[in-house]
Order: structure tokens, then C-alpha cells, then sequence
């Protein structure tokens, strides 16, 4: 996010102030959190920062590959110039490294598909992205796309990554991200070259293995270490133009959902744009960048929509097919499962019914929700655990629906960020969990969406726009869609270098 040199100080009647003329004044939404918000300072810095990176690496030959590509976002909460310059500095004489500094997605495509495109070389051994998860999941869709388009089977095996995350919410890195411990009255930045100086030793000891038969001595270097591998799902989302046309777009992430989170995640970008566009709250961006931001916009926005029209209630229909549940086990037709809550969250295969049995469809879902939300990490961002299940079925990903108040929501709030929270209630159901390998949400119509489309700044016409809902993926709006496929792509994982050692087998 925006980065401000300029410490100012504001009284509590401002804020005040500040918070009224944004509950009046809703803007359009900005489109990425992680990579477009930046000012003209710090893209001032920036330009300097990529000649030296150009530097850095001239000393690069052309027919060689440097073991290790590291990918700066500059616009990500946590990554400043002077980091990126120092590291720069540090690594400027290594040939086994390769640095970019990316500053809108844009240019982190280009620099993925730099690392990618010659078949004839050797890819790095690993590849070290630094911001937040919209940073991962840009670079992934890169890395996705270029593999699907490639025919070479040796290429078609995305490169292991030693992800670094920089971001706001942080939830793929809650999960596979490197990070060294901190050391007492170090810099952040002191912590980011540690990680970094950690995962070049890891990929120098990775060629050296590669050139070695000796197993044994694989893995006592390789337990220093771990690499986890995580499924990634493909998100197609279906929205109605003005006219008969339609528009898909797809994208590789790994959590997705619609309801009260993507309506904060609206709020608290359109929050991001008021201050953007009023100078006086301008040098107060990196402040409201934060957790504090979300909190402004839930408590001024989300809340009182939600509470006084039910804003966050989506009425949808959520399918998924006989042949899906098939795949994903066949030694079981129905291995799409139900979490049983009741029961001690037993896992129960889901049975056929008789609607729309010649589409082999299963219905899942029909009615309203204040959240439906898929993932394959656990967390949601920001330490919310909102996925227990997550992870624990290969290739599959949980679906979460959320249909308790937010004021019952609120008071469960500790639960709910743990992972524990559970509603062990007969017949209200206030918390249903699946395990799909595909789903198919379907936005219906009724009063409460046609209302909240009529408040949504990107709303031009509200006559085409009844049955939309916002929705998100990995922490960025995506805009307002009618309907959303969510599948795992299958023999596809994400692969990460994590600094965290394997499981002990044999115990001293």
C-alpha cells in the first residue's frame, strides 16, 4: 500500500469528522490492494531502484540461469525502498541471484515470464516472491498460464517458491511463508535479508543434491528445511454486461468468497479511495492500510448496512456434479463431503437426489447466506482461521457458509478466529462446511441484492446489475459477478520452500 514519509497528528474531532464524510460519500472502489496504490514519491524512489536492480544483475550471463529469482512488489504494506535498496546492495556481487522490483501487475507478468519463457534453460531452483497474497496469486496466474500454453512435459511443473509475505492479511503466508525469527532489536529488513541469505543456502544445497546420488546425504540437508505443497484453485466468475455480451474472467488463487467479507473488503477499498482523493487524509493512507482500516470500514460501512437491510444476505444456489464427486475418488461416487458439525464434525459422503439427476447435478445449497467462502489454507488473512478443514483432503478445497447473524458473529468472534467455532444446533445448520474438488455458485435475485447493487459505486445501471454480489479472491475485489465456478486444478499443486524442519522420525 501507499507508503508516507510525513508524520502528521490529528485531533478526535477530525477523525470524527473524516468518518462522517465518508459514511456519506462512498467512491468508487479501487481495483488492487497489493499493487496499484502507490504515490508518486515512492515511484520516484522506485525508478531508482529498478536501475540498480538492472545493475545488481548485469554480471549475469545471458545462457546461464541464477539459482535463485526474487520478485519485489513494491506496493505491498511491508516492502519500503530502502529494504529493497539495501538487499540489492547485499546481493549485488551474487551470480546465483537475480532480482526484480515490480511496481503494478503488469510488470511483475512481464518479469515472471522473463523467468519463464526460455525452454532451452535451466529454471531457477527457486523463486522468491515478496508482498502479499495478491502478489503470489498474480505471479501464479503467470506461472499457471505459461505452463498450460507450453507442451513440454519437464515444463509443465510450476518452480518451488520461497514465499515471503509483506502483505496486509497474509493468509497463504500464515501457512507456507519464510520467515526467520526475528532477532532482538533488528530491523525488519535485517529479517528479510536473513530469510533471503537462508533460502539461497537451500537452493545451492538443492543443486548440489541434484548432482548427487548419495540419498542419505539428500536428506540430512534437506532437514533443515521442508517443502509443502498446497492445491490451487481456478476461479471463473460470470457477470452481465449491458448488453447480451457476457464476460468470464479466471483466476488462480488460492481462497475466494462472497457475502460480508467481500462487502468489508468493498467498504474498506472504497475507504482507500476517499482518502486518496482528499488531500488532507492522504498522508494518513499507511495508517488506515492496515487492520485499523478494515475496523473503520466494518464499523461505518459493513455493520450498519448489514444490520438495517441484511446487506451481507446473498441468496444463492451452490451445486457441484456426480462426476466431480466421482474424481476426486473413484473408489467412492460420492466422495464430495458434508462436515457434520453435530456428530463431532464427522465427514459425510453426500448422497444423489432427483433435481436436475440428467445434468448429474448435486445441490448443495439453496437459500440465503451471509458468507460462502472456498479455500485451500486454513486461514482467511489477518489470523482468522476460518478454514479448519482446508488442507486436510488432497486436491480438494473446503466450502464454508456462514448464516449467523453478525451481531451472534461478533460475539463468537474468538471462536471464529481460532478455527473452533461450531454450530452444534439440531436443524439451524448456522455453519455448514463441505469438501469439494468443484462447486458452482449461482447468484439469485431478490430484494436485498437488487438494494445493495443500487448503493455499489461501480454500479452504472441497476436494472443489470439485480442478481450481482461483489465478490473477492485472495484479498482482492473482483468486482460484482452472477455466478462463480470454483474448481482445484487438478495435477497442478503450488510447491513451497518452507523454513520450517520435516517431522521428526526418530527421536534422539
Amino acid at each position: 500500500m501507499t507508503t508516507s514519509r510525513t508524520n502528521h497528528h490529528s485531533s478526535s474531532s477530525s477523525m470524527l469528522h473524516m468518518v462522517a464524510q465518508y459514511q456519506k460519500k462512498v467512491t468508487t472502489p479501487i481495483v488492487d490492494e497489493d499493487m496499484d496504490v502507490v504515490t508518486d514519491k515512492k515511484k520516484d524512489k522506485n525508478t531508482n531502484s529498478l536501475v540498480k536492480a538492472e545493475t545488481a544483475t548485469s554480471n549475469i550471463s545471458s545462457t546461464s540461469t541464477p539459482l535463485v529469482s526474487i520478485l519485489f512488489n513494491i506496493n505491498a504494506r511491508g516492502v519500503t525502498t530502502s529494504m529493497v535498496e539495501t538487499i540489492q546492495k547485499k546481493l549485488s556481487s551474487n551470480d546465483n541471484v537475480k532480482i526484480y522490483t515490480t511496481t503494478s501487475p503488469e510488470e511483475g507478468t512481464r518479469a515472471i515470464q522473463e523467468i519463464m519463457q526460455s525452454k532451452q534453460q535451466q529454471q531457477p531452483r527457486l523463486v522468491v516472491p515478496i508482498g502479499g497474497d495478491g502478489t503470489l496469486c498474480t505471479m501464479l496466474q503467470t506461472m499457471y498460464d505459461e505452463t498450460t500454453t507450453s507442451t513440454d512435459d519437464e515444463n509443465c511443473k510450476l518452480p518451488l517458491l520461497g514465499y515471503i509475505p509483506m502483505g496486509t492479511g497474509n493468509a497463504v503466508g500464515s501457512v507456507v511463508g519464510c520467515k526467520k525469527k526475528k532477532k532482538r532489536f533488528s530491523s525488519t529488513t535485517r529479517q528479510v535479508v536473513d530469510t533471503i541469505q537462508e533460502l539461497i543456502t537451500i537452493a545451492q544445497q538443492m543443486e548440489e543434491n541434484s548432482k548427487d546420488s548419495n540419498i542419505m546425504k539428500k536428506q540430512q540437508q534437506q532437514a533443515t528445511f521442508d517443502i509443502v505443497e498446497l492445491p490451487i484453485l481456478k476461479i471463473t466468475t460470470h457477470r452481465s454486461g449491458s448488453t447480451a455480451t457476457t464476460k468470464d474472467e479466471q483466476y488462480i488463487t488460492f481462497f475466494a468468497g462472497l457475502g460480508f467479507d467481500s462487502l468489508m473488503l468493498q467498504d474498506y477499498y472504497n475507504l482507500q479511495e476517499y482518502m486518496k482523493t482528499h488531500s488532507f487524509w492522504r498522508n494518513y493512507r499507511k495508517t488506515f492500510s492496515s487492520v485499523l482500516g478494515y475496523c473503520v470500514a466494518l464499523a461505518t460501512r459493513t455493520l450498519p448496512q448489514c444490520l438495517e437491510r441484511n446487506a451481507h444476505q446473498v441468496p444463492v444456489e451452490i451445486t457441484t456434479t456426480t462426476t466431480a464427486a466421482a474424481s476426486a475418488n473413484k473408489n467412492n461416487k460420492s466422495s464430495s463431503l458434508w462436515i457434520d458439525h453435530r456428530r463431532g464434525d464427522v465427514a459425510r459422503p453426500l448422497d444423489d437426489n432427483d433435481d436436475d439427476s440428467e445434468e448429474e447435478r448435486l445441490v448443495l445449497y439453496r437459500g440465503t447466506t451471509g458468507i460462502v467462502a472456498a479455500s485451500t489454507v486454513p486461514y482467511y488473512g489477518g489470523g482468522l482461521r476460518l478454514f479448519p478443514f482446508a488442507s486436510l483432503y488432497p486436491n480438494q478445497f473446503q466450502l464454508r457458509l456462514g448464516r449467523i447473524h453478525p451481531m451472534r458473529g461478533m460475539l463468537n468472534l474468538p471462536g471464529i478466529f481460532k478455527g473452533t467455532y461450531r454450530d452444534f444446533t439440531e436443524d439451524s445448520f448456522g455453519c455448514l462446511d463441505f469438501i469439494l474438488s468443484q462447486c458452482s455458485i449461482r447468484i439469485m435475485e431478490n430484494d436485498a441484492t437488487n438494494e445493495n447493487n443500487k448503493n455499489d459505486a461501480t454500479t452504472t445501471t441497476s436494472s443489470n446489475k439485480k442478481n450481482q454480489y461483489p465478490v473477492q479472491q485472495a484479498g482482492e475485489l473482483v468486482g460484482a459477478c452472477t455466478q462463480v465456478c470454483i474448481e482445484t486444478v487438478p495435477n497442478t499443486t503450488a510447491r513451497f520452500v518452507t523454513l520450517l524442519p520435516s517431522r521428526i522420525i526418530q527421536a534422539e
